[in-house]
């Protein structure tokens, strides 16, 4: 038996205990219980693939990058800093920072990478968040929406920077972007 020891994830959201097992998570947002139910799975996810590594054995990989879907004002964005601290602290990010921002900052890109891969760089070992996200794919006048879907995907799919990316909007339209881009694939949780 391997015991493996993880300090408390966050304040009021003790998802796995010092003595390595798991208990229950608790947050203080109002409607957050299937939410905690997937941070559990995650969180026993993680304990299993280090017990595992523990012995020498391979891990099974877990996917990070998620869709937070929500009405406007139902604590999407309060919900980036629970999500950023219970990876960080769990130890399935690295040391790196939570980068938010709004989609719309990548509207009229050109068939350069360069603001996305700003933002990557930005929250390098760390979670970029990304509001708005179906901003990616509304029409502008300039037509250049599509390179920033298909320049976040080529992050995504290369993740030199080794960054986790988490997409947030409304249930219809982060659903209507998922369908409409090579993204789906990337997206490992899904949040509502």
């Amino acid at each position: 038996v391997v015991t493996v020891m993880y300090e408390p994830i966050i304040v009021s959201m003790n998802i796995v205990a010092a003595n390595g097992k798991i208990a229950p998570a608790r947050t203080q947002m109002v409607g957050m219980e299937s939410i905690e139910q997937q941070m559990n799975a995650i969180a026993k996810h993680k304990l299993f693939n280090d017990q595992r590594q523990a012995m020498n054995m391979p891990v099974f990989p877990i996917n990070l990058h998620a869709a937070v879907m929500g009405e406007r004002g139902s604590g999407k964005s309060a919900f980036a800093h629970v999500l950023y601290e219970f990876y960080r602290k769990n130890g399935l990010i690295g040391d790196g920072m939570l980068h938010i921002i709004d989609a719309s900052r990548w509207l009229n890109i050109s068939e350069s990478d360069t603001p996305v891969g700003e933002d990557m760089t930005k929250a390098r070992n760390g979670l970029l968040y990304i509001e708005n996200a179906a901003a990616m794919i509304s029409t502008d006048t300039r037509g250049n929406n599509e390179y920033a879907v298909q320049a976040l995907v080529r992050q995504l799919r290369d993740n030199t920077h080794n960054t986790t990316v988490v997409l947030a909007d409304t249930m219809e339209h982060l659903t209507g972007l998922l369908n409409t881009a090579d993204l789906k694939s990337f997206i490992g949780q899904t949040y509502h």
